[in-house]
């Protein structure tokens, strides 16, 4: 018996009943012992680096696993499958293609699949035949989703494996299903998990190993994986037609809504994770599932395998904590009182600390409950190799050297709490972090909350003092402080002197910062002045975060970051969005304010 590669899930009947052996090559890939040589196999080659990971991925397992044969979904699928089957011709791989119709004609798909029943040399009497066998194991696996979601004694990620690898039964649906038996057996005797938040997965399996383990970290269960549990095949119906009719994934996105939004009424579900792949045209669905979807969902993104990076880390945990507070809340968050920046001989000795770790600074905040004590920025790189040292896997702070006294408690947040663990520190989100500084600086309990620093950018809706929603950037510089300083470099002017320009800027376009310098380039050659030149570096930034703003629009707009202390920036936003704009007395500190805050409350 040979092997048959697939790029997807299809009637894997008809190659069972044909006598072959289906391999799904996404599970090849992925399981890899180097996932990373299989993609760097298809670069080798020419695939552009802004390519999809897992078409690359695909790329290199089928040639490292000499599969001759492979089944592609032309139609239904990935826009890049048509493509990997001309490249892999050139290796002698012969393809066979197949196409899901997008209007889920009956007749369509049924003549895809004659044409794989004879190109594979089977029946369909021996494909029923086949199917009755295969719908046994699916019964036990729709069990095991059941046990998921109803009984809690199956992991998030126990349920995506089982699910995503009926797409092949791992080659012997015979062995598979005795596995499965054991597994089921073996979970009958656990204890229900203790769940916090109950989420559901849509979109493809992720491409992220650790993902459902960070998740449940957190207290966040999957206990509904969409494309996964489609994999299974959960219809039972006789007609084997009708069945990859039900099928949802290859379909129009609206058909798949059917099924999700049934299923989170079902599952009771807190919350949604919506997994896109860099460079995937699935990642415009994610307009569609917002509008018609009415919970929230954090959309997550990767491209090459690999375990939860810090972005991600820092993107879930505000996104668990969100959805905890609304859940459990029982009141809105007290006001903090009026504060004030406490004189020296006023200082209250009992102190708490708020660090906030930036990538590129780390801002210090000392509050007690008479007000602001102290505010200090140091660069990231001094203050970890001036102020303190490393004791095992912990950083400790000294605060001696810093001539602080009185310190109680530290909390630290920003992207560095996920890499430096600080001693004796408590971790708050860094989203949490920067609620909580624009609640302590700012007299408002509805409002957005922008806060542009110095690599990444943070949008937040706030509604009674709580978050209800937020979008972050923090894989595009183009919209943050590093922006600003590249370009007045470029320019020839000092940073400080770009917040005084903002009449007549002229148009600059790029979308990404390092095209940009060369856009500004060009137009410094054509003999635009230096002052619409420097307009066009603030508009620019003010045009990247105006989409965020209108998609969680407010009457009040809170900015924050170091970018708030740039009056260009502030005033051509003024003049972009219908809000009032407040900027608070310490934008720059407002995430490390906020995590002092979080011990004072």
């Amino acid at each position: 018996m040979k092997k048959v590669g697939l790029t997807t899930t299809i009637p894997v009947e008809i190659i069972f009943a044909s006598g072959h052996i289906p391999v799904d090559v996404n599970n090849l890939f992925v399981t890899a012992d180097n996932p990373d040589k299989c993609i760097e196999h298809a670069e080798r080659t020419g695939y552009p680096r802004t390519s999809c990971s897992w078409i690359k991925g695909l790329y290199g397992a089928i040639l490292d696993n000499n599969i001759e044969k492979v089944i592609a979904v032309m139609v239904g699928d990935c826009s890049y499958t048509h493509s990997l089957m001309e490249t892999l011709k050139t290796h002698g791989v012969e393809a066979l293609p197949f196409a899901y119709p997008y209007d889920r004609d009956k007749t369509s798909l049924k003549h895809e699949m004659d044409k794989l029943i004879k190109a594979l040399g089977t029946s369909w009497e021996e494909v029923y035949q086949m199917k009755k066998e295969l719908d046994q194991v699916r019964r036990k696996i729709i069990e095991l989703d059941r046990m998921t979601w109803q009984d809690n004694i199956i992991t998030g990620f126990e349920n995506h494996l089982w699910q995503v690898c009926c797409s092949d039964f791992i080659s012997d649906y015979k062995e598979f299903s005795h596995h499965l038996d054991k597994l089921i057996d073996e979970a009958k005797q656990r204890q229900p998990f203790k769940q916090t938040l109950r989420l559901g997965y849509i979109g493809v399996p992720p491409i992220i190993t650790d993902i459902y383990q960070y998740l449940e970290s957190k207290g966040a269960f999957v206990v509904f994986n969409e494309v996964q549990r489609q994999f299974s095949m959960p219809y039972f119906v006789d007609d084997l037609v009708e069945q990859y009719v039900r099928y949802t994934y290859p379909y129009d996105v609206h058909f798949r809504l059917q099924d999700i939004k049934k299923e989170i009424e079902r599952r009771q579900l807190d919350g949604i994770i919506h997994y896109t792949q860099s460079f995937c045209h699935r990642q415009i669905d994610d307009i569609v599932f917002k509008k018609y979807i009415d919970l929230p969902i954090l959309t997550l993104e990767a491209d090459r395998p690999g375990k939860v990076d810090a972005r991600t880390k820092i993107r879930i945990d505000a996104f668990t904590e969100m959805l905890i507070q609304k859940k459990y809340s029982t009141g809105i968050p007290a006001k903090a009182q009026k504060f004030n920046t406490v004189e020296t001989q006023d200082r209250n000795p009992n102190k708490v600390c708020g660090i906030d770790l930036g990538s590129r600074s780390v801002k210090l905040a000392i509050l007690s409950e008479a007000g602001i004590e102290d505010l200090r920025t140091f660069n990231t790189i001094d203050f970890y190799r001036d102020y303190g040292r490393k004791i095992g896997d912990e950083f400790q702070v000294d605060f001696a050297k810093l001539n602080l006294s009185g310190v109680k408690q530290v909390t630290s947040t920003g992207y560095g709490r996920n890499t430096v663990k600080l001693s004796g520190a408590k971790q708050i989100p860094e989203l949490e972090a920067h609620l909580l500084g624009a609640l302590y600086q700012v007299d408002c309990d509805d409002f957005t909350l922008v806060d542009l620093g110095g690599q990444d950018s943070k949008v937040i809706l706030v509604r009674e003092r709580q978050m209800v929603d937020f979008i972050t950037n923090d894989k595009c510089a183009a919209s943050s402080g590093r922006f600003l300083e590249n370009m007045t470099t470029v320019l020839g002017i000092p940073l400080e002197d770009l917040a005084s320009h903002f009449d007549n800027p002229v148009e600059l376009n790029a979308t990404c910062a390092v095209f940009g310098e060369s856009e500004l380039i060009g137009k410094i050659s054509e003999g635009t002045s230096k002052e619409e030149l420097a307009a066009g570096i603030n508009d620019t930034i003010v045009k990247r975060i105006e989409p965020l703003l209108l998609k969680l629009a407010s009457d009040v707009v809170v900015f924050t970051g170091g970018v708030a202390k740039n009056t260009g920036v502030l005033r051509l936003l003024e003049k972009r969005i219908a809000a009032k704009i407040v900027v608070p007395k310490f934008p720059e500190f407002n995430g490390a304010i906020g995590a002092a805050y979080k011990q004072l409350r």
